[in-house]
């Protein structure tokens, strides 16, 4: 399995939701304002997004990438800018987030062996402010400066498609920056996930196609179609339902893991709903059973100014209200002028590759039973991430510690698989 992802955000010169009560606890800390929630549930609002634009897509992105340039972005408003106030209500970014502390959270999230790539770029006309420029640096920005944007296509794809192994080319056609564009903030993103065969393994001799895929929780869903599935017999996997809901925890090798949630016939929630932040990780068990997977390979294309627009977040868009006062002093008139994410995964019998670019007993003398069978037919949610280990989990109980003992792992990438094969139309 390989999963890439780019994402960038623009900045331009003009020429001439609100959050719940954040949960305090003992130790200081919020749980709504934690970058790990606040990614999952940035992440929830892009899936609900996207199913407004086009309700049976498939869809991937990267949830971790993306968090991590608004960030940068937000560190670049004015302290006591509206535009401050507004990603504050809007994204769960708290008032004292600076980068010394998430530097560390990031850090956290992303040290995952497993993670191929995970490189930040700052293309700027040495026009940034020094203090800004060392707050980015922090966070391991590589500083790229450039006279002009105009023409510089070619070189930022390359470093694109390198970081991303080739599976995100061309990202930026001819005349996307010109001399205009002021600041590029570029984010990738490489995961090479392979299955880890302690547990069970899809043998590509079993895979075939069968016509079983249905369209939906209804009754009267569209379908059957026709789809490649995989089998994995005797997987060892960690599986709840609940609700009308199939969870299903699969490991690849190193700490990281794809989870996939289908809503069954008649449950009340669709997959574009389900939320990371609510999937109850301690009612998972472990099972060995035979698992039906569909193969698929996705590619999206994001463009994140409609999305913040849509979240009722636009500051950042106008000359007039960006506010970027500490990214390039008062009054420069600086806006985001792109902000996008380019993301694609596949997966198949040996695992999954993701990337993105934002610019988961006998008893004798009698039969063995019959090992369940999980078919994945409908559309579900996939979330591919990493999980605190028990240990940490552990030390957090002891010391009483409620922030720390909940189980939140990372969210690297996460989408929908509508139809496997692009034929439900």
């Amino acid at each position: 399995m390989k999963l890439v992802s780019a994402l960038v955000l623009g900045l331009g010169t003009f020429a001439t939701a609100e959050n719940e009560p954040d949960k305090q606890t003992k130790h200081g800390r919020t749980l709504e304002t934690s970058p790990k929630f606040a990614t999952a549930k940035l992440a929830l609002n892009v899936d609900k997004w996207m199913q407004q634009n086009d309700p049976i897509a498939n869809t991937i992105y990267s949830p971790v990438s993306l968090y991590n340039i608004l960030a940068s972005v937000y560190f670049g408003t004015g302290e006591n800018s509206e535009t401050r106030k507004e990603l504050q209500k809007k994204f769960n970014f708290k008032k004292s987030f600076s980068p010394a502390n998430y530097s560390k959270k990031l850090g956290e999230m992303t040290k995952n062996d497993a993670l191929d790539t995970f490189n930040s770029y700052i293309f700027h006309k040495n026009n940034v402010l020094p203090e800004y420029a060392a707050e980015l640096a922090s966070l391991n920005f590589k500083d790229k400066p450039l006279e002009t944007f105009a023409g510089q296509e070619e070189m930022i794809n390359g470093i694109i498609e390198k970081d991303t192994d080739d599976m995100i080319k061309n990202m930026f056609a001819p005349g996307s920056f010109d001399s205009q564009t002021s600041l590029v903030l570029l984010n990738t993103i490489l995961f090479k996930g392979i299955w880890d065969e302690k547990f069970g393994k899809f043998d590509p001799d079993h895979t075939e196609k069968k016509k079983i895929w249905i369209m939906g929780t209804e009754k009267n869903s569209p379908g059957p179609f026709k789809a490649q599935f995989m089998r994995s017999k005797k997987r060892k996997m960690k599986i709840y339902e609940m609700n009308r809901t199939l969870h299903i925890s699969m490991r690849f090798e190193g700490e990281v893991w794809m989870t996939i949630v289908m809503p069954k016939t008649n449950s009340e929630k669709k997959a574009h709903e389900i939320n990371f932040n609510e999937v109850k990780w301690e009612s998972f068990s472990r099972k060995e059973a035979t698992l039906v997977l569909p193969k698929f390979e996705i590619e999206s294309d994001l463009d994140l100014v409609e999305f913040m627009k849509s979240q009722n977040s636009s500051r950042l868009f106008s000359s007039e209200t960006a506010d970027l006062d500490r990214m390039f002093g008062k009054n420069s008139g600086n806006y985001v002028g792109k902000f996008k994410q380019k993301a694609s995964i596949k997966v198949h019998e040996e695992g999954a590759e993701a990337a993105a670019a934002t610019f988961v007993g006998f008893t004798m003398k009698s039969m063995a039973p019959t090992p369940r069978t999980y078919e994945i037919k409908r559309p579900f949610k996939f979330f591919i991430h990493s999980l605190k280990p028990v240990e940490e989990i552990k030390l957090a109980k002891g010391r009483g510690d409620q922030i720390g003992e909940k189980q939140n792992g990372a969210l690297f990438f996460s989408g929908v698989v509508n139809c496997p094969m692009n034929n439900c139309g």
